[in-house]
C-alpha cells in the first residue's frame, strides 16, 4: 500500500486485513513509502519490487544484450504497461477559468478546494497529453475518477454543510473499484487510450485531438496559447456524456507526477 508514512499505512493495512468476511485466499499487504511532496520518493517506489535497482553494471541476457534491454524488449505485449492517473469531480467544477494559474503554483489561493481542483485538472490534462505522446509505444494512460467517498478529505467541513454533502457520498470500497478497474481490467486498452473512466464507464472525447485543442497547446511549449479543453465528452456509442468547459493556461512549464 502507497502512502505518505507508515503512520498513516499501518491502520489502514490493518482494517483491510481484519476485514470480515475473511477472503478466501488472502494476499499480503506491505507498506510502500510514495510522498509526493519529496518527488525523489516516486523513484524509489515505482523500482521496489522490480529489482531494477539490483541489475549491475554490464550485466548481459543469454543472448547477449545488455540486460535491462533484453529483459524489456519491444517484443512485450503492447498495453501491458499502463499508468493511472487520479482526477476529481473538482476539476470541472471548482477549477478556476483557465484550467490552471500558473501565477499561483508557488504560493496557491486562499480556497483549498480551488487548489486541489487545479491539481486534479493538470491530471487530467497530462495524462491526455501522456496518450498522445507515447501511446504508439504500447503504453496506456488512463484518468480515472474515484468518486464521492466518505474519506478523511471532508474533516472540518460544518456538520450543517455534511448533512447535504452524506447525500450524494459513497463507502471508501467504491473508490477502490475504480482504482482497481483502471489499474487493472482489460477492458482499458490501447484503443481506448486517454479516456476518462468513473464508476467503471469510459468517457471519451473524440475532440481532443481537433486543431485549437490542448495537443496544439502542449506542442507549443512555453509559447503555447490558452485553448479550450473540448467541452463535452461522448460514450463509445456516441452519448453525450459529460459538460467540461475548461480552459488551458498561456504557459507550460515542466511536467507532474500525480
Amino acid at each position: 500500500m502507497a502512502a505518505r508514512s507508515k503512520e498513516r499505512a499501518s491502520p489502514a493495512i490493518k482494517s483491510i486485513t481484519n476485514a470480515s468476511p475473511a477472503p478466501e485466499t488472502p494476499g499480503a499487504m506491505k507498506f510502500l513509502l510514495l510522498d509526493l511532496n519529496d518527488l525523489s520518493s516516486v523513484k524509489s517506489a515505482a523500482n521496489a519490487g522490480t529489482a531494477a535497482n539490483l541489475v549491475q553494471p554490464g550485466a548481459r541476457t543469454a543472448p547477449g544484450f545488455e540486460a535491462m534491454v533484453g529483459m524489456h524488449s519491444s517484443l512485450t505485449t503492447p498495453g501491458s504497461v499502463r499508468v493511472v492517473w487520479t482526477s476529481s469531480l473538482l476539476a470541472e467544477t471548482a477549477a478556476p477559468p483557465n484550467g490552471i494559474e500558473f501565477e499561483n503554483l508557488t504560493t496557491g489561493t486562499a480556497g483549498r478546494a480551488r487548489n486541489y481542483a487545479v491539481s486534479k485538472a493538470g491530471s487530467w490534462m497530462l495524462g491526455r497529453e501522456m496518450a498522445r505522446r507515447w501511446g504508439e509505444m504500447g503504453i496506456v494512460s488512463v484518468v480515472q475518477n474515484p468518486g464521492n467517498l466518505r474519506a478523511h478529505s471532508y474533516d472540518g467541513t460544518p456538520a450543517l454543510m455534511m448533512f447535504f454533502i452524506k447525500l450524494v457520498l459513497h463507502e471508501l470500497r467504491f473508490g477502490g473499484y475504480t482504482e482497481l478497474f483502471a489499474g487493472l481490467s482489460p477492458e482499458v486498452t490501447l484503443e481506448l487510450n486517454g479516456t476518462r473512466t468513473f464508476l467503471n464507464r469510459f468517457w471519451i472525447n473524440d475532440t481532443f485531438y481537433e486543431p485549437g485543442g490542448p495537443v496544439f497547446f502542449f506542442d507549443q511549449g512555453e509559447t503555447g496559447v490558452g485553448n479550450t479543453l473540448p467541452e463535452t465528452y461522448f460514450g463509445p456509442q456516441g452519448e453525450l456524456i459529460q459538460f467540461a468547459p475548461l480552459l488551458l493556461a498561456e504557459k507550460y512549464h515542466g511536467v507532474a507526477i500525480i
